[in-house]
């Protein structure tokens, strides 16, 4: 049997976002760790022509992974599918997890939260029946699917413990070395062959303007073991520089990060790679700083989101300040860190004052990497809820509205400041963001403490030197 996993292309231009679909890739060696299935990852995401490939590789069943953005793109994609092939196709994602019942009719099941088993009890169902009659579809759970004119949602699944029983990305199957290994700016300091990795899943908090917490249920991580045999894995197939850790809070337990400093340090790991994080304003101390630095973390991800009290009391639940915003950055700086974040606005309530105050925030601070994003009321959080209740969005609309970045189509959660003064503020922080990122000085320090890495950009100058130039 054939499984082809498919991702969906993506509004932002495909030579901005240098990692590939890790999800796709877990589902892949799941799949092929428990059944004799032949897999094949269609990377739409990359410019790949989805519709082509389905038609060449034959799959017996296809499976499609799609956030909310995408969400119309892999609807139209299903049911071209459809038109052309009677291969079953299997919805998965953020998306129609927060939405089963809005199933659409080309797809034959829909998966809700995490899909690795769901996918291989759907296969097997599938390889004995050639079909998905719903007497055994009812048997499986944490999936949806149609019956007559409804949509019937089986109970949750379980999540799968412990989280090493899912094995590395199947990577290969993602087209490394052709999409995403070229030498780029990875971040601020790290200048070569990289790729990104997670090493957990789920976040213990519940900010308002995210699902993943509702998405993951709980926090489940990798062992410390796992976390480094999968780095060396990456160093020694994909010699790989620099590793781009995407878990929500990679600094969450500090047990279990003493444990990997520890590992990574014995393999001399930290003489060969340089890590960026995502992490939390008020989980960074001196001690934290410290363990950071001996693993060879060099770039720092905060969601800072604003500068005003009032709206960052908001969008995290009075968990953080903006003070305590501004001394993780000055203690973060003072370990030498790059750093760098996001902010949102377009938030309920927000006001001129609050724009300008986080506009004045991203000046003040050294931040290397500074981006601005319009508030979006993903299904799933809190802020979805607000917006359905005021009619802003609706369980069936076009979902390209629901986006970070600024158009002229955005759902505005914020109705008190007229659009004209609201595209007015998101220029000036946009370009306070932009003088503070300084992409130039951070390309050429790179260089300057790697000077290889010229070799590298003109061994393959495209993408780089492109993205650069344009930037300058």
């Amino acid at each position: 049997m054939k499984l082809a996993l498919v991702s969906i292309p993506a509004e932002t231009p495909i030579s901005e976002w240098p990692y590939p679909s890790l999800g796709l890739g877990y589902l892949a060696s799941y799949v092929e760790r428990h059944l004799d299935v032949d897999v094949v990852i269609i990377d739409g995401a990359r410019g790949e022509h989805i519709i082509e490939e389905v038609e060449r590789d034959k799959p017996d069943v296809i499976g499609i992974t799609s956030t909310t953005l995408e969400f119309c793109e892999a609807e139209r994609i299903g049911m071209a599918i459809k038109s052309q092939y009677e291969a079953p196709i299997i919805i998965g994602g953020v998306h129609v997890s927060a939405l089963p019942h809005t199933l659409p009719e080309c797809f034959d099941v829909g998966v809700i939260g995490e899909g690795e088993q769901t996918l291989v009890e759907l296969l097997k169902v599938y390889s004995e029946l050639e079909d998905f009659p719903e007497n055994e579809l009812k048997k499986i759970s944490g999936i949806c699917f149609h019956r007559e004119h409804e949509v019937v949602l089986t109970k949750s699944r379980d999540l799968i413990e412990p989280l090493d029983a899912i094995p590395y990305p199947a990577r290969d199957l993602l087209k490394m070395e052709k999409f995403y290994l070229k030498p780029q700016l990875h971040f601020p300091g790290a200048l070569g062959r990289g790729t990104s990795m997670i090493t957990s899943r789920g976040c213990p908090y519940r900010c308002v303007f995210c699902h993943s917490s509702r998405f993951w249920k709980t926090v489940r991580f990798h062992s410390p073991i796992y976390v480094v045999r999968e780095i060396k894995h990456l160093i020694n197939r994909y010699r790989v520089k620099c590793i781009n850790i995407f878990d929500d809070i990679f600094s969450l337990s500090k047990k279990r990060l003493e444990k990997i400093v520890q590992l990574v340090k014995e393999e001399g790991i930290n003489e060969e790679v340089k890590f960026g994080i995502q992490t939390r304003a008020d989980l960074i101390n001196v001690e934290m700083c410290k363990l950071l630095k001996e693993m060879g973390v060099i770039y720092l991800g905060f969601g800072l989101e604003s500068g005003s009290e009032k709206i960052l009391h908001y969008l995290k639940n009075a968990m953080i300040t903006v003070e305590d915003n501004r001394k993780a950055v000055k203690i973060a700086k003072q370990f030498d860190f790059h750093i760098g974040s996001g902010f949102m606005i377009g938030n309920p309530n927000e006001t001129i004052e609050d724009l300008e105050l986080t506009r004045k925030f991203i000046l003040e601070n050294p931040l290397d990497v500074a981006n601005v994003y319009i508030t979006a009321p993903l299904p799933g959080s809190e802020l979805w809820t607000y917006a359905k209740e005021r009619g802003l969005v609706t369980d069936f609309m076009k979902w390209e509205r629901i986006n970070q970045f600024f158009n002229d189509e955005n759902v505005i959660l914020n109705e008190n400041i007229p659009r004209d003064q609201f595209t007015n503020a998101y220029l000036r922080i946009k370009r306070a963001c932009k003088s503070n990122r300084r992409d130039l000085r951070n390309l050429l320090l790179a260089i300057l403490k790697n000077p290889s890495n010229i070799l590298e950009i003109l061994c393959h100058p495209q993408g780089l030197l492109k993205r650069t130039t344009r930037k300058i």
